[in-house]
Order: C-alpha cells, then sequence, then structure tokens
C-alpha cells in the first residue's frame, strides 16, 4: 500500500500509526431550551386566575355558587401542578444551579415586589388606625415569610418551597430521584402527610415544623405526579394518543363535578384538589390547540401570573371605603352582575400585565420576565 492510499484510508493503518479520537459527545440541549409551546395550557391558566378572583368574591347567588364552586379544586392547584410539570421538565434536561437559581428568582423577586406593595396598601389603609399599625409591625415576619400580606400570596412561597425541596432532592439522589421506587415513595409520604395535616393544625404543629416544611410536604403529590407526566414513555404515549388522555380525563373531571354537586357530596380535600388539578393539566397537554393558531394572542395568553399576583390590589380599590360592606355588596350581587364585577377584575388586572411587560426592568421586578 501506497502513502497515498495510507490517508486515503487511515482505518488500515497500523494500530500503533491510529490516534484515539474520542467521539463526539450527544448534544444535550440546554435547559432554556424550551418544549413546543402548548397554548391550552396558558388559557386554562388564566381560567384558574378567573376562578381565583371570583372566590375571593364569594358570591352569594345560589346558580353563582354553583359555578364558582367549579373553581374550587382548580384554582390554585392547577397553577401549582402546572408549575412541577414544567420543574421537571427542567430537572429531567439539566438541573444546573445556575438555571435554577435563574427560575427561583423569577417567582421570588416578584413575589417581595408584591409584598411590599400590598404591605404599603394595608398601611395607608390603616393611617388613621395607630393600633391597627402598630399590630401590623408585628405581622410583617409573616407577610415576607408565609404570604400573608393579601389573601392569595401564599401561594408564591408555597412554590418556592416545594421548588427547593425537589431540585435538593434530585441532585442528592442523583439517578435515582425519577426511579418508579422514588415515585411511589413521594406518593406515599404525600398521601400519609395530607391525611395528617388536619390533626397537625389542631396540635399546632405548624409552628413546631414550620409552614415552609408543611408547604414541601403538601407539593409530594404534585412532585410525584410531574415525575411521571414527564417521563419520556409518558410523554410519547400522549403524544401518539392525545384525544384518548383527553376524553378519559375530561370524563372523569366531569364525574367528578356532577358527584360533588348531585351526588352524595364529595368534601374537597387537598387529595381531590391535587387530582382534579392534575387531570385538568392531562386535558391542556392533549388539547390539539396549535401554536400558530394563538400566535397572536400569545401576550395575553402568557398573562395569567400577573393577573394572579395583581388582582387583589384592584379588589382592594374597589372595596375601599367600608371594606365588609362592599364585600357584601359583591357578594350578593345577582349571578349576571357578580360576574361582571369580576371580569371587569379580571380585565383591568390584564390590562395592567400587558402594559408592566413592554417595561423591561419593572416586568422582571413585577412578573419576573427577562429579556429572551
Amino acid at each position: 500500500m501506497t502513502r497515498l492510499e495510507e490517508l486515503l484510508a487511515p482505518e488500515r493503518a497500523e494500530p500503533s500509526a491510529q490516534i484515539d479520537v474520542p467521539p463526539p459527545e450527544p448534544s444535550v440541549p440546554s435547559a432554556r431550551a424550551r418544549t413546543a409551546y402548548r397554548p391550552a395550557l396558558d388559557i386554562l391558566k388564566l381560567l384558574a386566575a378567573f376562578g381565583v378572583i371570583c372566590v375571593h368574591f364569594g358570591p352569594q347567588a345560589p346558580f353563582a355558587q354553583n359555578i364558582v364552586s367549579v373553581f374550587l379544586p382548580f384554582r390554585v392547584p392547577f397553577f401549582i401542578a402546572a408549575a412541577f410539570y414544567f420543574l421537571c421538565l427542567f430537572l429531567r434536561r439539566d438541573s444546573s444551579l445556575a438555571e435554577f437559581q435563574r427560575r427561583l428568582t423569577a417567582i421570588v423577586v416578584p413575589y417581595l415586589a408584591w409584598t411590599l406593595i400590598y404591605t404599603v396598601l394595608r398601611v395607608v389603609k390603616h393611617l388613621d388606625e395607630p393600633a391597627r399599625l402598630i399590630a401590623l409591625n408585628l405581622e410583617l415576619p409573616r407577610f415576607l415569610l408565609v404570604g400573608e400580606s393579601a389573601v392569595h400570596m401564599y401561594f408564591v412561597p408555597m412554590i418556592c418551597a416545594g421548588f427547593v425541596f425537589s431540585y435538593v432532592l434530585c441532585r442528592a439522589t442523583s439517578s435515582w430521584f425519577f426511579r418508579p421506587a422514588s415515585i411511589c415513595l413521594l406518593f406515599l409520604l404525600g398521601a400519609g402527610w395530607h391525611v395528617v395535616i388536619p390533626a397537625a393544625v389542631h396540635a399546632d404543629i405548624t409552628a413546631a415544623v414550620g409552614r415552609w416544611g408543611i408547604w414541601a410536604c403538601e407539593s409530594l403529590p404534585y412532585l410525584a405526579t410531574a415525575m411521571i407526566l414527564t417521563a419520556p414513555r409518558v410523554r410519547t404515549a400522549m403524544e401518539r394518543r392525545p384525544h384518548l388522555y383527553f376524553s378519559v380525563c375530561a370524563a372523569l373531571v366531569l364525574a367528578y363535578i356532577i358527584l360533588a354537586r348531585y351526588g352524595p357530596g364529595l368534601s374537597l380535600t387537598l387529595l381531590s384538589s391535587w387530582l382534579i388539578a392534575n387531570l385538568v393539566l392531562v386535558i391542556g397537554l392533549n388539547t390539539p390547540l396549535q401554536a400558530r393558531t394563538c400566535a397572536a394572542a400569545k401576550p395575553f395568553l402568557q398573562s395569567s401570573f400577573g393577573i394572579y399576583l395583581s388582582h387583589y390590589v384592584f379588589i382592594q380599590i374597589l372595596v375601599w371605603g367600608e371594606e365588609e360592606f362592599a364585600w357584601q355588596n359583591v357578594a350578593s350581587l345577582n349571578t349576571a352582575w357578580f360576574f361582571a364585577v369580576c371580569a371587569a377584575v379580571f380585565v383591568l388586572s390584564t390590562f395592567f400585565t400587558l402594559a408592566v411587560a413592554r417595561l423591561p426592568v419593572i416586568s422582571f421586578v413585577l412578573l419576573g420576565r427577562t429579556a429572551r
């Protein structure tokens, strides 16, 4: 073999002449690489945000109560289920600390900003009540740590507690985190804790264990379910037969609503909320709605987090005067007027969110959005 032939066919050269070149590593998608956009999930988040507004007003008209009762197991639990679903997608790809810090910062910064806003609103509202202002000073730590600055703010530290717990558990257990045995253990621990919660509250174990610890335990069923839904085989199965999963979950949700309303009466528990929220999540994942169909409405569809955070400001403005009297007036409206008031608060919150989203720094502070 000539020298030219050896150069053209290096695989035939002597082993000693070969250079060991490691094969190229398979490309791993970046943690920031997004999955296919699913507008149905954003639509469901908007419905959940509207349900939060309705529940906060508390209708007294029977028909309005029947409609709002549909939102009870769906509102905040759906936000939690969706948040853990996307968290597990991230953990399966690349559980880097820098990316996790970025995601957590996008939640913590708006939480701190809105805690300050709601605290200032409380102070302004009670300027003529010195005793109430003194009491507010004692409540500031709870405002900051457990979200008591407004009735809905607990959701954000609860998500933070679940996120931190999940990330630490994932890094500590490494490859065992997504194993079936780990998922079953999380389900058992979560179910056991949810059974213990009523007794724990009455025994004042909350003060001993800490609210964050309780929230981390409450997140276990959501985390375990998200680990299942993000498994490659499960995602592939849903992609092959989306109509089947959509139909089955929709039928189960409808059956629950009918039984809760007209059946023997199903009590709303944390476990039932987890079940309904994840069934609705599967419905959203399998809804045949194309992303390009909703491209023009994407800024509106992705405004649910801003609506959730800001809507209580508009509610407080609406009932600024005699608070109890104003709340009672809204709650006692007939069904049409009640939902008209709720829709008005929803629209105001939406316009506020869309306006803030155009301001780079303020959108990060109030909504957690960063330039992509």
